[in-house]
């Protein structure tokens, strides 16, 4: 009588556990795919210096700089379909077109932070972890003279909540003066981008993410 007892009460949370899973599931599958797949996040890598046009760039031991976007372009670009890098070889000049990344039709275009020739490409960064992942390995030239216009450490902090600031009068003013939509802590949401029309995505391009260090 135990056994048959102890039997039922494991077929009972089975058909509990099933339904709950079910229900979870179907739950998700209502969500638009922005709301269910956001991106993670993360900082970028310590000691990395900070260019006007949201890269970062760090040194390596050999002289060799690595380059990837901050988490400010990555948030507000949101859920990446494309990311084209440069061939290995290419010459490169510091705030000219150096990447891009894709999102449906749309294209944002970033600029390299310094001059030189590529030298290896990440092939196997996620557009998911954009921020943390290095996606460029430049042999840089004049490597000095361009650090000198860019921010590290709190200095490229304070900048970047500048630029956060900046980005959500921006969409005050492309949503008819209304508050902006945001998440938990006052930033606007992943993606927002996406969800404005393509005059709105070709002004931050040039206003964000085209800036030089001349600018």
């Amino acid at each position: 009588m135990t056994v048959l007892l102890i039997g039922a009460t494991f077929i009972t949370f089975i058909i509990i556990d099933y339904f709950v899973r079910k229900k979870v599931s179907e739950s998700a599958e209502e969500l638009p795919a922005t709301a269910r797949a956001q991106p993670t996040y993360r900082r970028m890598p310590a000691g990395a210096f900070l260019h006007p046009g949201h890269t970062w760039l760090t040194i390596r031991e050999n002289g060799c700089v690595r380059i990837g976007i901050d988490d400010f372009a990555a948030s507000a670009l949101g859920a990446i379909d494309v990311l084209k890098l440069p061939k290995v070889n290419a010459e490169v000049k510091a705030d000219s077109p150096l990447l891009s990344l894709k999102r449906g039709k749309r294209e944002a275009r970033f600029i390299s932070p310094v001059d030189g020739e590529v030298v290896a490409t990440n092939d196997y960064a996620s557009p998911t972890r954009l921020p943390g992942e290095w996606l460029v390995e430049i042999k840089p030239r004049r490597l000095e003279k361009a650090l000198k216009n860019m921010r590290i450490a709190e200095a490229a902090r304070q900048w970047l909540q500048a630029e956060k600031n900046r980005f959500t009068d921006f969409l005050a003013v492309r949503q008819g003066g209304a508050a902006p939509v945001l998440q938990d802590g006052g930033e606007p949401v992943p993606g927002i981008l996406a969800r404005m029309d393509d005059s709105a995505w070709e002004t931050f391009q040039r206003e964000f993410l085209e800036r030089t260090t001349t600018s």
